[in-house]
């Protein structure tokens, strides 16, 4: 009997070591690389600002003692009160009306039949910036006749962003446009009884403060006759 239950006891042994024999090798586990902790924060220095003290002012301090200045020629010594004329802003210059006759040494200018607009075409003609007409009427003061007017004897003055700026006359709209009304154009020469005629501009849109500068200037002549300046009311179309 002790001899089978050592018998079985080997036998369980040499069972055990092959099962060992035969059971997978586990890896080696591979080490995880350390912590490093993070840099610790360092705090600036604070910095307190002085509270200001308010300091009120006693009414005794605020109050300003007149001291008159004597009068030369003054033996007495009394008070001398100064008056100012106070400030005033310059005025605009007053529009020209329609048929008020403006004399410029032998000839004259009229704003006539309507009142100058700006426009964005003429039928089929389309301008850079706005068309601006004006209908004016010339006439000879002295009886005789006056040549035909150049191109340089109108020009429109004006204001542009706080800027002076100019616009000569648009002279291939101006004869179409008369063409179109049928009345005369800068070609006629103007006599006693005058010549009716559309001045025709090519303007900025944002153009203001709108100055005819009127220096008439006969076909041969070397110098303008006069020189006028006509501040016109202008419409929008």
């Amino acid at each position: 009997m002790k001899r089978q239950i050592a018998l079985a006891a080997m036998l369980f042994l040499l069972r055990l070591s092959a099962a060992a024999a035969q059971a997978p090798t586990l890896p080696t586990p591979t080490p995880q690389p350390t912590y490093t902790p993070r840099p610790t924060y360092t705090a600036l220095p604070t910095f307190t600002l002085p509270v200001p003290t308010l300091t009120t002012a006693s009414p005794e301090a605020e109050t300003e003692v007149f001291q008159p200045l004597p009068a030369i020629g003054n033996p007495e010594g009394l008070p001398v009160y100064v008056t100012v004329t106070p400030y005033q802003l310059p005025t605009k210059p007053i529009p020209a009306t329609l048929d008020e006759e403006i004399r410029c040494e032998k000839i004259s200018l009229t704003l006539t039949f309507m009142k100058p607009k700006i426009q964005a075409t003429l039928t089929d003609h389309f301008p850079l910036g706005r068309f601006l007409m004006v209908r004016v009427k010339l006439r000879s003061l002295t009886g005789e006749s006056i040549k035909p007017l150049q191109n340089q004897s109108f020009t429109m003055l004006g204001s542009l962003w706080g800027r002076d700026i100019s616009a000569p006359l648009d002279r291939a709209n101006s004869n179409y446009a008369n063409t179109r009304w049928e009345i005369p154009n800068l070609d006629y020469s103007i006599g006693s009884n005058g010549i009716e005629t559309f001045l025709i501009f090519d303007i900025h849109p944002e153009m203001t403060n709108f100055e005819l500068l009127f220096k008439p200037l006969p076909a041969d002549a070397a110098a303008p006759l006069c020189e006028v300046r006509i501040p016109i009311p202008v419409d929008l179309f």
